[in-house]
């Protein structure tokens, strides 16, 4: 049961704001669209699934359903730890769910459809680039505390991922 609203695919090309979860692994902020996901969840046991790939932690029972875990950093080759991550980002591809393994969920961010920039071409040439949907750049203020302080302005790089790209390296129906 999908736990967000349903929102504008952020590939659409459309202006319009665009609902994404944030979310961390190894201290860096990527982000998938909430029309996407199912739910966020804390890791549940997984039990090991012999001769498989090492991004496929094993399998997990979800109120009934089996759901394939899958570690990102290992997948994405940025880890060479094996410790389990706290929370499972929950996805259903080709009938089939998928927990995706993360450190953290940090935000659901809402953003204008401009911020969204096209990967750059030195990372498409990758063959591991179908991945990435592109890169977002998010401006936000931060107000001072206290009266009259002025307003400061972060800047965010956060990438975009692709997730049916993603799974579809893992599904039975490819």
């Amino acid at each position: 049961m999908p736990v967000f609203q349903k929102d504008t695919p952020i590939n659409s090309g459309a202006k319009a704001p665009v609902q994404l979860l944030v979310f961390s692994l190894q201290g860096e902020e990527y982000a998938l669209p909430l029309t996407e996901i199912q739910e966020i969840v804390p890791t549940p046991e997984i039990t090991p699934v012999p001769n498989m790939t090492a991004a496929v932690k094993g399998v997990a029972n979800l109120r009934g359903r089996v759901v394939t875990m899958l570690d990102l950093e290992t997948h994405f080759a940025i880890s060479k730890t094996t410790e389990t991550k706290p929370y499972a980002i929950v996805a259903e591809h080709n009938g089939e769910l998928f927990g995706l393994l993360v450190h953290s969920a940090e935000e659901v961010l809402r953003i204008d459809g401009s911020e969204q920039k096209d990967t750059p071409e030195v990372l498409r040439s990758h063959p591991s680039a179908d991945a990435l949907k592109g890169v977002i750049v998010h401006t936000s203020a931060i107000k001072g505390k206290e009266a009259g302080q002025k307003t400061a302005q972060t800047e965010r790089i956060i990438l975009a991922l692709d997730l049916p790209k993603i799974l579809s390296h893992f599904s039975s129906t490819k």
